[in-house]
């Protein structure tokens, strides 16, 4: 792979790693605070949503405490007046407050006056089942320690939560003793749910907190409410969150679930400024990646292609004359100046070595050697000597191939050849027809161990062997003379002894030529 590419790679890899980084971290930093304002929004709509029903039963309580201060209401709740009635708590006065139940309670706790109306229909109906029983004596409903004193609040009935309001009754002023509770009501249905969510401008759904078949999401928000988490939040889709909180009913008790249904405009607008920030780094990096790969071009990459090119010009041209451009006063010029400083170095290094090499070759074509190499499967891969003459062997045709088959006619040579491919090194003579070679075979070795071919020298010692033959004929046949010489001697020396004694003996003329002839002739054997 080209360094251009490898660096246009690199590149891309760093744009798209810092890209990837920087988009994680919006992504978990960013999202997650518009994650966090999108939660705490719709834990404020929940809150928004109590405080409209709150703002409700307040509104409730005023009017429930408009009518309970009045004499006419304060003189009802004892006398029972008709004409009270008659005049103030008819139908239409229900429609005109919105109430679906009115009660009029004395002290005793008994109930003085209650009528329940159907607000679609504006006719009275039916008492709402089980409201009574929140009515009796020791309800909350008609605890009023003072004047002053209300309740409001949330009752479960069979027909759905009641929103009521109780107010102490008492004179214009407040300052005769309370007679009574007056008690406002109306349900908390479909339509005043739409009411509060028009109010809210978002969806409001509501639960009671024991409905057998409660939704999953109301389940959850039920279990964290009841542990006194003030609202709860689910993100209900990916378009959708929803805002929980829980109404206590008059007892204190967990009665209603309100849900705040609203878009998740926060965390797409989130989304989508963590793509224009994404769209804007990758715009960015690739600009910045263009004009740092421009800056690599003009300065470091076509530099280094010409520098290469010169260097592959001077190795495919076969010489070290040639010498690299060096252009400019930076690390590459000072490496262009180092490469042609190497150059210089490995010319003069080369011409020495092939002076050296021819050198060496005329010694070795010159004197009486074989000298050769072997790789591990026994192929020739060096054959020189002026010896290949005296074998009739052309180095030229033997390179590459088997010893075994260059040196076939000389057995010996071959067996030692694979001997020092086992890895033995050793020394040996070698008898080829009139030739004798003293013969050294050593075994090559990589920077492992392992063995790598071998190496082997032949010095043509033949001349020298004769030479030794000769001289050990001429010793012995000096040896001989030698032996003769001591045999003279010793005959001379006997000799002598007996022609003295012959002589002192007056032996005659005749036996001292016998025995003259007899000595001549032990000589004659001699010879």
């Amino acid at each position: 792979m080209s360094l251009r590419r490898k660096t246009v790679l690199i590149l891309l890899a760093v744009i798209v790693s810092l890209n990837l980084i920087l988009y994680a971290t919006a992504q978990i930093m960013l999202l997650d605070s518009f994650a966090q304002l999108e939660a705490q929004t719709a834990s404020q709509n929940a809150l928004r949503a109590r405080a409209t029903l709150d703002a409700e039963l307040a509104n409730l309580s005023a009017s429930a405490g408009d009518y309970a201060r009045w004499n006419d209401t304060y003189a009802f709740i004892v006398d029972r007046n008709p004409e009270y009635i008659a005049g103030n708590l008819q139908a239409d006065f229900f429609v005109n407050l919105g109430l679906n139940l009115m009660a009029f309670v004395n002290t005793e706790g008994k109930i003085v006056f209650i009528r329940a109306v159907d607000l679609q229909s504006g006719a009275e109906r039916d008492l709402p089942l089980g409201v009574e029983s929140h009515l009796l004596a020791g309800s909350p409903l008609l605890d009023h320690p003072d004047a002053n004193s209300s309740l409001t609040g949330v009752i479960l009935l069979v027909e759905g939560p009641l929103l009521v309001a109780a107010r102490p009754i008492t004179d214009d002023f407040a300052r005769e003793p309370i007679r009574g509770t007056l008690i406002f009501g109306k349900f908390l249905n479909s339509a005043k749910i739409t009411q509060f969510s028009e109010s809210l401008g978002l969806p409001l759904i509501t639960r009671t907190i024991t409905e057998v078949q409660l939704p999953q999401d109301f389940q959850a928000a039920r279990a964290a409410l009841t542990n006194g988490a003030a609202t709860y939040v689910n993100p209900i889709s990916s378009n959708q969150i929803a805002g929980y909180t829980l109404v206590n009913d008059i007892y204190g008790s967990p009665a209603l679930l309100l849900r705040v249904d609203m878009p998740r405009d926060i965390t797409a607008r989130g989304q989508a400024s963590v793509n224009l920030f994404l769209g804007l780094l990758v715009f960015t990096g690739l600009v910045f990646g263009a004009l740092t790969l421009l800056v690599m071009e003009r300065f470091v990459l076509s530099r280094l292609t010409h520098l290469s090119a010169d260097l592959n010009q001077i190795s495919t041209g076969g010489t070290l004359t040639g010498r690299v451009q060096v252009a400019g006063d930076d690390e590459l010029s000072r490496l262009a100046a180092d490469i042609n400083t190497m150059l210089a170095t490995l010319e003069t290094a080369q011409t020495r070595q092939r002076e050296s090499d021819l050198r060496l070759r005329s010694i070795v074509t010159g004197a009486p050697l074989l000298l050769w190499s072997a790789d591990v499967e026994g192929r020739l891969t060096l054959l020189e000597g002026k010896s290949l003459e005296t074998l009739g062997i052309h180095p030229a045709d033997s390179l590459g191939r088997p010893a075994g088959e260059v040196f076939r006619n000389i057995p010996q040579l071959v067996s030692e050849i694979y001997r020092a491919l086992k890895g033995e090194e050793f020394s040996t003579l070698v008898v080829v027809k009139d030739y004798t070679f003293d013969t050294r075979y050593v075994p090559s070795r990589g920077l492992d161990g392992a063995i790598t071919g071998m190496v082997g020298v032949a010095t043509n010692i033949t001349e020298r062997v004769m030479a030794e033959e000769a001289l050990t004929e001429a010793y012995e046949d000096l040896s001989r003379q030698n032996q003769q010489l001591e045999r003279v001697q010793e005959l001379l020396r006997t000799t002598l002894d007996q022609v003295s004694d012959t002589v002192r003996r007056g032996a005659d003329k005749t036996e001292i030529t016998q025995y003259i002839e007899f000595v001549q002739s032990e000589f004659d054997r001699l010879d």
